[in-house]
């Protein structure tokens, strides 16, 4: 029994908070069973005493004050291991505290992080606190400080450990003289562009219609056709000025009908909202004329179209964290379908929005992949 006991109080004390503690807690620690408790109170109690002599020993526990008269051991001790953490506890404080990043609450309250990602913190403080940092671009500040280039962004992971770290201390690239590099859009251009002061321009979600639509008839009037890559667009389109887009152009955009689509234009829209952007209307009412809804397919996976509220994570930049899964960047509307339901109502004429909307509550869609498949110039 002595075993017993000796593990049940081990056990005990490992949840148990407090630096100090009595003797009629650790006798309350001695069994999970009240019954057994009161037994050994009664019968096994010199028993007992062995067992808490025997923890004081093996430095578990550490006897406080004087023994009472009349009383074999002592009526109070320290608890080593809580006293142990404590004084770890303040040292990590300490140290987290002559960091000089941004923002370190985070850390103060989530100390194992800390240890995990000390020295990486360290790093990035040292750099941090230097007067002349060079113009990096992300991946090779990355190579710089941590002999990784991917240490902030790696493709094949959606979240990964440079990031993690950045998003915990609420820093940003450009808080260390750092930018990310966004991939070029592929886009057809026609002479047409260099001649105007402004300009129409063609967005196409999608890579199949892209190829389709670019050489048609019904594209001559656009002077720029982009293939946007989905919601790639979103970040890629960073490079507009680079490419001679400018505040004048007329952008028109043409998606999937279904909640995503109407989402990556929502999305870009708000983001570049200096230009002129707006659906491609004509585009989207050859799908509506010519596919009636009895005949669309349903959605495979139609995304979050129940109430879900969906956040980010702390400090989350979605513009800059583009291998998260779209469904991540629903924060405006916690409901996606009554997200893309208010972009149709404001975007489209009551005639198309009114089938659009029917389309989008049927949970079907038209991929604008279907452009294909009716005649057209």
């Amino acid at each position: 029994m002595f075993e017993e006991i000796y593990k049940n109080i081990i056990k005990n004390l490992k949840s148990y908070k407090n630096k100090t503690i009595d003797i009629e807690k650790l006798l309350f620690f001695s069994h999970d069973n009240e019954s057994k408790v009161n037994y050994i109170r009664v019968s096994q109690y010199k028993l007992f005493e062995n067992v808490i002599s025997k923890l004081c020993i093996d430095s578990k526990l550490k006897s406080r004050g004087k023994v009472k008269k009349g009383n074999r051991i002592h009526c109070k001790f320290d608890v080593i291991d809580n006293i142990s953490n404590k004084e770890t506890d303040n040292k990590i404080i300490l140290e987290i505290s002559k960091l000089n990043l941004k923002n370190l609450d985070y850390y103060f309250r989530n100390q194992d992080k800390y240890k995990k990602h000390k020295k990486y913190l360290q790093k990035l403080n040292d750099y941090y606190i230097q007067k002349d940092r060079p113009h990096l671009t992300s991946n090779e500040l990355s190579f710089k400080l941590f002999n990784d280039e991917k240490f902030f962004e790696n493709p094949k992971s959606k979240i990964n450990l440079g990031l993690e770290i950045l998003l915990n201390l609420k820093m940003k690239y450009e808080d260390f003289n750092c930018y990310k590099t966004q991939e070029p859009f592929f886009y057809q251009v026609k002479a047409s562009f260099f001649q105007k002061e402004s300009r129409e321009i063609l967005i196409i979600e999608n890579k199949d219609t892209y190829s389709t639509l670019k050489n048609k008839k019904i594209c001559e009037v656009f002077d720029m056709i982009i293939y946007g890559e989905g919601k790639k667009i979103i970040s890629s389109f960073d490079l507009a000025k680079e490419y001679g887009i400018n505040f004048r152009d007329s952008i028109k955009y043409f998606g999937d009908i279904d909640s995503e689509g109407f989402l990556i234009y929502k999305l870009f829209k708000e983001k570049f909202a200096s230009y002129n952007i707006k659906f491609c209307s004509s585009l989207y009412s050859i799908l509506l004329d010519n596919f009636n809804i009895d005949v669309l397919p349903r959605l495979r996976n139609f995304l979050r179209d129940e109430d879900v509220n969906i956040g980010l994570n702390q400090g989350e930049d979605i513009q800059n964290m583009n291998s998260i899964d779209l469904s991540r960047y629903y924060t405006i509307e916690p409901n996606v379908l009554s997200c893309a339901i208010e972009v149709v109502n404001l975007e489209f004429e009551n005639y198309y929005s009114n089938k659009l909307i029917e389309i989008l509550n049927s949970k079907k869609y038209i991929p604008q992949e279907a452009v294909a498949l009716i005649d057209i110039d």
